[in-house]
C-alpha cells in the first residue's frame, strides 16, 4: 500500500489552472545548483565592495536583511529543495571572504577565538554580519523552496507524520520571521542623549543633552554634550582604552555634576561614535591622539565662547590627556587625572605581584598556578598568555574596572549593550572600536606600555588633581603616588578613594562631585590626602 492517494479531479484542475497562471523555470539540478551559487556569489561580490567590514551603520544592516532574504528566496525557488538553505549561505560566505582578502581589521582578520579579543571580534564582525545577512538568506531559501514545490509538484495526500513535519517547519519559519522583524525594529530604533532630569523625573528646564558629530582633523568624531547652563565651565572627559568610551557607564553610575559643568564625553578617533575601519592607519598614533585632544578642546572653547576648560582624563585617556595639557597649558584651567597612568609596563608587574599575594592569601591555588604559568614581560609586547588572563585575574582580585566588579561580562559588556543613548549599531561599533584601537599594527597599546610619564611630562603648568582608587592596579596606585610626588605643578592634590579600584568617579560619585566643586573649581586642595 502507499501513503498517497491520487488527487481528486477538483484538486488536479486547481493545480493545472495555477500552473497556467505562473510557472517558475524548472532546471536540471546541476544547472539549478550552479545558478543559485552564482546569484549568491554575485551578491557577495557586491557586498564585499560596498561594506567589506560588514554593516557599519543602521541603514547598511537594514539593507543587508532584505538582500539576504531575496538571494535566499531565488536560490530556494531555483533549487526547489531545502538544501538551498545551506547552498546559498555557503556560496555567499566563500565568495565574500575571498573578495575581501587583504582588507585589515578585527572583523576581517583570520578567526582566532582563543586569542585576546578574538571571540568578541568574531561576534561583532562575522557573527553580526551573519545575523543580519545570512539568517534572512536561510529563511528566504526555505520560503522559496516551499513555494516552488507547492506550485510545481502535484497535489498529494499527506499522512499525519507528513503534516506534523510540515507544521513544525512552518512554525519554525514563522518564529524566525518574527525574530527577524523584531531585530529590524531594534536596529532601526533611533537613540538620543538622555535628558537631564530632576528628582521627579522631569527634564530640567534650560538643560541640554546632545549627541553630535564633528570633523576633527579629518575624522568624523562623535561626542555627548550635557549641561544645564551653557555659561558653565566646560569639562572635557578623555576616556580610557585605547578605544573604550565610558559615557554609557553614567546610566549605571550617574555623576551629578551637570549643574556645575557642561560635560563633554568625547569618543576618540576610531572608538564608539567615532569608529571607522577606514581611518588611515598612519594616523592611529599616540601623537595624533594628543593632537586630537587639543583640536577638540579648541572646538569646544570656540563653541562655548570660553578661554579655558577643565580636562578630566581616565586611564589611557590620562596618558594622552596630561601630554595635551603640558603642551598647551593656556587652554586649560586644570587637569584631573583619574586612574592616572605612570609607566604601564611597571604597573603590570605590580598588578601581577599583588594578584599572586592576594590569591595565595585566599587559598586559590588554581588561579596562582595560572598566573605563574603566564607572567608579564618587562618590555612590550606583553605575552599573549598573560593578556588572555589579564582581565580575569584583575577583576577577580578586585583591582580592575571597579573594586566590586568580578566579571567583565556582567560588569562592562552587558551594561554597555543596555545603554539607551546608543543605537543598536552604535553598540556594535562600540566593541568593534575597542578591538580596532588595539590592533597590533597601530602599536598604541605597546607605545603606552613603554612610556614613562615621569620622564615625558615632569611638569604641568596648570593645577593638577589625581583621583585614584586604593585598589587600583590596572594603573597601579603606588606608581601614581610616586608620579604625583615628583610632578612639578603650582597647585596639586592627590585624592585616595578608599573603596575604589580603577574607576573612582563611578564608584564613589558623591566624593568626586565634592572634589570638583570645592577644590577643582576654586583651585584649592582642601579635600586632598
Amino acid at each position: 500500500m502507499t501513503d498517497e492517494s491520487p488527487p481528486t479531479e477538483a484538486a488536479q484542475g486547481e493545480f493545472d489552472a495555477h500552473q497556467r497562471t505562473f510557472r517558475w523555470p524548472v532546471l536540471d539540478w546541476r544547472m539549478a545548483v550552479g545558478a543559485a551559487a552564482v546569484v549568491a556569489g554575485l551578491a557577495a561580490l557586491v557586498t564585499s565592495w560596498w561594506m567589506p567590514h560588514g554593516p557599519m551603520a543602521s541603514t547598511e544592516a537594514l539593507t543587508a536583511m532584505p538582500i539576504g532574504a531575496a538571494v535566499g528566496f531565488v536560490a530556494g525557488r531555483t533549487v526547489r529543495s531545502r538544501w538551498a538553505m545551506v547552498l546559498a549561505p555557503v556560496a555567499y560566505v566563500l565568495v565574500f571572504e575571498l573578495a575581501r582578502l587583504g582588507v585589515d581589521g578585527p572583523s576581517t582578520d583570520a578567526i582566532s577565538l582563543t586569542a585576546p579579543g578574538g571571540f568578541l571580534a568574531f561576534i561583532f564582525g562575522r557573527g553580526f554580519h551573519g545575523l543580519v545577512g545570512l539568517l534572512p538568506m536561510v529563511l528566504g531559501a526555505a520560503f522559496g523552496a516551499a513555494l516552488t514545490r507547492e506550485t510545481t509538484d502535484e497535489p498529494r495526500h499527506r499522512t499525519w507524520s507528513n503534516r506534523l513535519g510540515l507544521y513544525t517547519r512552518r512554525s519554525m519559519a514563522a518564529i524566525s520571521l518574527v525574530a527577524l522583524v523584531a531585530l529590524a525594529i531594534v536596529i532601526a530604533r533611533p537613540a538620543a542623549a538622555e535628558p537631564i532630569r530632576d528628582e521627579k523625573g522631569d527634564t530640567v528646564a534650560g538643560s541640554f543633552s546632545e549627541k553630535i558629530h564633528v570633523d576633527i582633523n579629518g575624522v568624523d568624531m562623535g561626542m555627548f554634550i550635557k549641561g544645564t547652563n551653557a555659561d558653565n565651565p566646560v569639562l572635557l572627559f578623555v576616556h580610557g582604552g585605547p578605544g573604550m568610551p565610558e559615557y554609557w557607564m553614567t546610566q549605571r553610575h550617574p555623576i551629578d555634576i551637570y549643574d556645575e559643568f557642561t560635560v563633554v564625553w568625547w569618543d576618540q578617533r576610531g572608538a564608539g561614535l567615532s569608529y571607522d575601519p577606514d581611518i588611515a592607519p598612519e594616523t592611529m598614533t599616540a601623537e595624533q591622539f594628543v593632537d586630537d585632544t587639543l583640536s577638540v578642546t579648541r572646538y569646544l572653547l570656540d563653541r562655548f565662547d570660553q578661554d579655558k576648560l577643565y580636562l578630566m582624563a581616565h586611564s589611557w585617556g590620562s596618558y594622552i590627556g596630561i601630554q595635551a595639557v603640558s603642551r598647551a597649558p593656556e587652554l586649560y584651567s586644570a587637569y584631573i587625572g583619574v586612574g592616572q597612568m605612570t609607566y604601564q609596563i611597571e604597573s603590570e608587574q605590580l598588578a601581577y605581584e599583588y594578584a599572586i599575594a592576594h590569591f595565595n592569601e585566599l587559598g586559590d591555588d588554581r588561579m596562582v598556578r595560572r598566573l605563574e604559568a603566564a607572567p608579564p614581560s618587562t618590555s612590550a609586547p606583553l605575552p599573549s598568555s598573560y593578556m588572555a588572563l589579564r582581565d580575569d585575574y584583575m577583576h577577580k582580585a578586585g583591582i580592575g574596572t571597579t573594586h566590586a566588579m568580578r566579571s567583565v561580562i556582567s560588569g562592562v559588556f552587558l551594561p554597555s549593550l543596555r545603554s539607551s543613548d546608543y543605537t543598536a549599531m552604535e553598540k556594535v561599533n562600540l566593541w568593534r572600536g575597542k578591538l580596532f584601537s588595539r590592533l597590533d599594527t597601530f602599536g598604541l597599546w605597546d607605545t603606552m606600555l613603554m612610556t614613562d610619564l615621569r620622564r615625558e611630562v615632569p611638569r604641568v603648568d596648570v593645577p593638577v588633581y589625581f583621583l585614584h582608587g586604593r585598589y587600583d592596579y590596572t594603573c597601579a596606585y603606588p606608581l601614581a603616588k610616586d608620579y604625583f610626588d615628583a610632578l612639578d605643578a603650582s597647585v596639586k592634590g592627590f585624592y585616595t578613594f578608599e573603596n575604589s579600584a580603577h574607576s573612582p568617579i563611578f564608584e564613589e560619585p558623591e566624593r568626586t562631585v565634592a572634589i570638583l566643586v570645592r577644590d577643582v573649581l576654586n583651585g584649592d586642595t582642601s579635600l586632598s590626602d
